[in-house]
């Protein structure tokens, strides 16, 4: 690069990454954010056609790992490049991705849009490493189109989206989001009802998480969002709920 361009192409490099007039720092100057962003402008500064990130914010605090997620996105929106974003962190991937490929042992397992990966998995592995899950293992009774009846631990019947191949008499897991899951709903076509008392509740601010037992004994997640002014939960400890979810939002996998 012309020494008459480096001048100028750092100050762009600098500005990008939001450090203008930073130039004369150390590095024990700079906050742990403040460093991040100069290793992004060192790698920004050579105009590549493509980024590779590896895991770039994992050694943040939460709160700055969040701040600079969101300066990540505007940071590509604004230099029009190619990010490949590797995380282990699947919310980050949520947020960061405009499309997500999941990973195992060397090999693609899916791809898509972060809504389509985490609404519609094609593997019990995918939809275990998007999010988190509900399983519950059953054997198919019968199979009606795209969807299948599942007989459950002491003969609970429910339904689910039958991924192709399925049959009569084959052992399926069941996997639904916690976020799916809804109490004491009247019964509706389409859905999905069983009895369960709540053994465990756990208030996380925003939104609180049930854990319901199962007449079998079975655990299933269901999350609320806290949207009352009233400070105490709606269901306590040994409540008998009934709990729904829908038969769209349930897949039955066969591996």
């Amino acid at each position: 690069v012309p020494k008459s361009d480096i001048a100028r192409r750092v100050g762009e490099a600098l500005e990008l990454v939001h450090l203008k007039g930073m130039d004369n720092r150390r590095p024990k100057q700079l906050s742990g954010g403040q460093q991040q962003r100069v290793a992004l402008a060192r790698a920004l500064v050579n105009h590549p056609k493509v980024l590779l990130l590896d895991e770039p914010l994992g050694a943040l605090d939460l709160k700055l790992r969040k701040a600079m997620q969101v300066e990540l996105k505007a940071l590509q929106t604004r230099v029009g490049i190619t990010f490949i974003y590797v995380t282990h962190d699947q919310e980050e991937a949520l947020t960061m991705s405009d499309r997500i490929g999941v990973m195992d042992r060397g090999q693609l397992l899916q791809g898509g849009t972060p809504q389509e990966v985490y609404e519609a998995p094609r593997t019990r592995f995918v939809s275990d490493f998007i999010g988190e899950t509900n399983y519950l293992d059953g054997r198919v009774v019968s199979v009606r189109g795209d969807a299948c009846e599942v007989a459950l631990e002491s003969d609970m019947r429910v339904w689910a989206t039958a991924l192709p191949g399925l049959s009569p008499g084959r052992q399926v897991t069941l996997a639904f989001r916690p976020e799916k899951v809804f109490f004491d709903l009247p019964n509706r076509e389409g859905m999905n009802t069983l009895s369960g008392k709540v053994k465990d509740v756990i208030y996380i601010g925003s939104s609180t998480t049930y854990h319901v037992e199962l007449p079998g004994g079975s655990l299933v997640m269901a999350r609320q969002q806290n949207i009352s002014l009233r400070p105490e939960t709606p269901y306590q400890v040994g409540d008998v709920v009934q709990i729904s979810w829908a038969i769209d939002a349930c897949k039955a996998f066969a591996d």
